[in-house]
């Protein structure tokens, strides 16, 4: 359990200012998914770095147990899977995350969302 609280001390905070982060640069979010230059290479950068935090996580929690922590395991094979896909596909990645947005509700409902899972960490953290 100390490395499930020592995980979420770390995710909790990250995923709930990644949220808010989210709500307030919408506006570069959506110019960013729309640059044909910059874009891409920000997809890729973005995939080594979300790549390397999650067999990282993986590492030292891959622990498919009933219970809260599971997320934290979750949380680790989504960052391989997401950052592999940034670093392969980034075009096709920015390519579905610019149909995505179009939806003007998507950014803030992952904004909360992101907030939501990130506050239920920190809380089982630091409580």
């Amino acid at each position: 359990m100390d490395n499930s609280k020592t995980l979420a001390a770390l995710i909790g905070p990250t995923l709930a200012a990644l949220g808010v982060m989210v709500l307030l640069n919408q506006a570069a979010m959506v110019t960013l998914v729309n640059d044909p230059n910059e874009g891409p290479m920000i997809v890729m950068i973005s995939g080594i770095l979300v790549f390397v935090a999650g067999l990282a996580i993986v590492r030292v929690h891959n622990r498919w147990v009933k219970g809260w922590s599971v997320i934290i395991t979750l949380a680790g094979w989504l960052g391989i899977l997401s950052g592999l896909a940034r670093m392969f596909f980034p075009l096709l990645v920015l390519g579905i995350a610019g149909h995505i947005i179009q939806f003007g509700f998507v950014l803030p409902a992952a904004a909360v969302f992101l907030m939501a899972v990130g506050g239920f960490l920190s809380f089982r953290a630091y409580s």
